[in-house]
């Protein structure tokens, strides 16, 4: 960049006992199929004020004795066709940008584009990329992490025990486990039992299709974005939940709100007839399912097939979804399910193919981090942290808790909704949201 000065800070873990402080871990990790996420994790966090670089480095390198495979190198064993991570401490490359002039992000979770803002650093082998760009009274991390380390709680937990450990604070979150659950091979029946239930890893693209896959995807798409006060959302989930005879989460109303919103925009033959919630096993009462594993213990859980008479009842859509996910918790539906994700995410690995979240255009994706306080993050800023990230596709909804926008006001807490629908659509769906923000919420009866 004109006018910015650059350098590359490598951090290693601290040496300390590295063995002692962190659970079931040796000098290689033999990865399960199921942790064979071959992508990254891209987010930026927003710091009203200017982080010291020397200060930051000895924190990530105490928080990497935590996490030691992120220091790490992915290899494929090519005699039994699966994969490990050699603990072989890499340095952790950390790009030091100073541009007073660069401005940041808009205050919307979910942006267009957050690649300025992540490290250009080429490393191959670097599971974790990290850029730390200062202007004149901000500082914006950019995170690059590697899928196979954990889902997006793992990286919340690294990157908050990274922000008690900069400000000399205890750390929130339990000692990471990296113990590693293999689910025995499915026989040829259970493949065939739930194959229908993951089209996203039946269906997968050579990595070098699947970013135009998505484009085709998303053409003539419009991008929706709002927020809702937490008031907002409490008077819609108390109003969904009366007559229910299952107990909603907010997440639950909200996706059977959209649920409902593209059904009345849409004909018969397009109405929405599947949902979709990416989920977690992780504290279910079985011996794989610790609270603090560090890992992937996630899946895509899908409701039944919605009666289409239903298809703009909220009430039945959100226990639809309610059910489908107190079933998925069962540890027997849990153990077959990962059995099979993990051969088909196994093959995918093997070939170098991604999966595909758009196959089925009358499924509606959904993956919300409502529970995930990732302005936790906040290096000594508390309310005043913002966090970015990328991704919209077509009928994909993203929750999120929203960003502070005033820094000065004592604003609501709000949560920002985000997903794609057909150009031809975005009209209606805007006049319909404003109603629900508006308390009109007859419209989705």
């Amino acid at each position: 960049m004109i006018g910015s000065e650059v350098r590359v800070i490598s951090v290693l873990p601290e040496c300390a006992e590295i063995k002692s402080d962190v659970q079931n871990i040796q000098d290689e990790m033999h990865l399960p199929s199921h942790d064979l996420w071959m992508t990254c994790i891209k987010n930026v966090h927003v710091i009203p004020g200017k982080l010291s670089p020397e200060r930051f480095c000895n924190a990530l390198s105490r928080c990497l004795r935590l996490y030691r495979p992120a220091c790490g190198r992915l290899r494929r064993d090519l005699h039994s066709d699966s994969w490990k991570i050699h603990l072989d401490d890499l340095v952790i490359p950390l790009e030091v940008v100073e541009n007073g002039d660069l401005h940041p992000p808009s205050s919307w979770v979910i942006q267009d584009e957050i690649t300025p803002f992540l490290s250009s650093t080429s490393n191959l082998d670097s599971l974790l990329c990290l850029k730390m760009t200062i202007t004149k009274n901000q500082t914006l991390l950019g995170v690059s992490w590697h899928h196979s380390l954990g889902d997006a709680t793992t990286l919340l937990r690294f990157m908050r025990s990274l922000s008690q450990i900069y400000q000399g604070l205890p750390l929130r979150d339990p000692v990471p486990d990296f113990s590693k659950y293999h689910f025995p091979a499915p026989t040829e029946e259970e493949i065939a039992e739930q194959a229908p239930a993951m089209p996203h890893l039946v269906c997968t693209y050579p990595t070098s299709e699947i970013g135009q896959r998505y484009r085709d995807r998303n053409q003539k798409m419009a991008t929706i974005r709002f927020m809702l006060q937490r008031t907002q959302t409490e008077n819609l989930m108390n109003w969904v939940q009366n007559g229910c005879t299952i107990k909603l989460t907010t997440q639950d109303c909200i996706t059977a709100c959209i649920a409902v919103i593209l059904n009345l925009c849409q004909t018969k033959e397009h109405k929405i007839t599947k949902i979709t919630n990416a989920a977690t096993y992780r504290g279910i009462s079985a011996p794989w399912a610790s609270s603090a594993l560090a890992g992937n213990p996630i899946y895509i859980v899908p409701t039944d097939e919605l009666d289409l008479s239903h298809a703009t009842d909220i009430r039945y859509i959100a226990q639809q979804v309610r059910q489908s996910l107190i079933n998925a918790r069962q540890p027997d539906f849990v153990q077959r399910y990962m059995s099979v994700a993990g051969h088909f995410m196994s093959l995918a690995a093997k070939d170098n193919k991604q999966f595909f979240f758009g196959s089925d255009l009358r499924t509606m994706s959904v993956n919300s981090n409502l529970s995930l306080d990732w302005h936790s993050i906040h290096f000594g800023y508390p309310g005043l942290a913002r966090f970015h990230t990328a991704g919209v596709s077509m009928y994909y909804l993203r929750v999120f808790s929203a960003n502070p926008v005033d820094s000065a006001q004592n604003l609501e807490e709000g949560v920002e909704v985000s997903f794609g629908v057909p150009e031809e659509m975005e009209d209606q769906v805007l006049k319909i949201l404003e109603d629900v923000k508006s308390g009109h919420f007859d419209v989705l009866a």
